[in-house]
């Protein structure tokens, strides 16, 4: 049994009951679960660096604030977990709770939002211990025609500790919001972030949502990401990837209705000996809707890169369009890039491709910025900068680009 799954019950000491039952049965089936095995077709090429997790503790509670304010946006700061700063007004239309304040303050609420079974792509025991230690979270309601741009702050601190970020986004009729999410290292302590992202976007609502991962080298991260889009909605979802020894990123974007539009975006620079492990699956369960993924990495020293994602077009889901496209930078000849696109496609009518491609850096690109006095150290981080930046061409949301790529990098 892992250790800190005893502490589920003081996390919900003071919970209604359903809420107890809840953790309970999750700890009970997470005990039951069998760890990921390499022999799964979702771990292929994969590294199983969860079976440690009997050496971590919850992380404690912190009394520092490390969070940087965006004077733009509405902010939400979380220290080791637990919950440091929440707005103090919101516009009309707009609800930002924290899980705790809403399962006390609206019970019936709270169990209806978190009735959601999110999906996983082979972590489904991370998947229940996520739920069994869940006790705080940022929960984003926005009403119709609602707009707004919140900004989510994880800092961590401390050894051998383990947190569970958790953000739920619910975009109600035509409401258009901008989330921008860090995970952040305070120290260089070994640390593991265990998250969970849940999007649901109703009929014709619009929702941009960035994550950047900057943990220490010595930390994890694991990322359960689900993304669903209803009638007319829009999901753009951009990730990057820029710390940690391994992380593991599962998105599962479902296509609900009919002209419902996922985008997945994901720049990452991984160095050192990082392990970056992405599973994706675009599912298209109606007709007339699109999807699209670009996911682009730049390697360097020892790192290994695994990208393996599945279109699935299910039956009647006809006049589909759908793409999916990896591409990975190697700066020298150590890094390792595995890329497994694929398709699977029950209906007619559709427009779907895939590919992938894994190339080195030119020597004529770098002969080229040399030629006009650039270290050659500069032009080879030019080069890859570029070659990232490319990911997010169509995005049209400078707010995102520039919160992913900031004017100093």
């Amino acid at each position: 049994m892992i250790q800190f799954l005893s502490q589920h019950h003081t996390l919900q000491e003071n919970a209604p009951e359903w809420f107890k039952q809840r953790s309970q049965e999750a700890c009970d089936l997470a005990n039951q679960t069998a760890a990921p095995s390499l022999l799964d077709e979702n771990w292929r090429f994969g590294s199983i660096n969860n079976s440690s997790l009997d050496s971590y503790k919850l992380a404690d509670k912190q009394d520092d604030d490390f969070a940087p304010i965006d004077e733009q946006a509405l902010n939400v700061c979380y220290s080791n977990g637990y919950p440091t700063k929440l707005p103090s007004s919101l516009p009309t239309g707009l609800q930002i709770v924290e899980l705790s304040d809403l399962i006390h303050s609206n019970p019936e609420q709270a169990q209806s939002i978190l009735a959601e079974i999110p999906h996983s792509l082979g972590s489904e025991q991370l998947t229940l211990i996520h739920r069994a230690m869940q006790s705080h979270g940022i929960i984003i309601i926005a009403k119709q025609e609602c707009q707004a741009q919140i900004n989510i702050h994880h800092s961590i601190k401390g050894d051998d500790c383990v947190v569970f970020p958790s953000t739920i986004i619910i975009a109600e009729d035509y409401a258009n919001i901008i989330v921008k999410e860090t995970w952040q290292s305070e120290d260089a302590g070994n640390q593991f972030a265990v998250g969970m992202l849940q999007i649901s976007a109703k009929q014709g609502a619009s929702i941009d949502y960035a994550l950047k991962q900057d943990l220490n080298i010595q930390s994890q991260s694991v990322q359960i990401q689900d993304l669903r889009a209803y009638d007319h909605a829009c999901i753009n979802h951009v990730t990057a990837q820029k710390g940690t020894k391994w992380t593991r990123q599962e998105t599962f974007a479902s296509m609900l209705a009919e002209e419902a539009q996922i985008k997945l975006y994901s720049a990452n620079f991984v160095a050192n000996t990082t392990k970056l492990d992405q599973r994706t699956k675009q599912w298209h369960a109606k007709p007339g809707a699109s999807s699209n993924l670009i996911y682009k990495n730049v390697l360097n020293d020892r790192a290994k890169t695994i990208f393996s994602g599945m279109i699935l077009v299910d039956q009647g889901a006809h006049q589909t369009s759908a793409y999916q496209s990896n591409r990975n930078l190697l700066l020298n000849d150590q890094a390792e890039a595995n890329s497994m696109p694929g398709l699977e496609i029950l209906a007619d009518g559709v427009q779907c491709s895939h590919g992938s491609a894994t190339s080195s850096l030119s020597d004529e690109e770098i002969f080229y910025l040399l030629s006009r006095g650039i270290p050659e150290d500069k032009a080879r981080h030019m080069i890859a900068q570029g070659f990232l930046k490319q990911s997010l061409n169509d995005l049209h949301n400078d707010n995102i680009v520039n919160f992913i790529f900031p004017e100093e990098v």
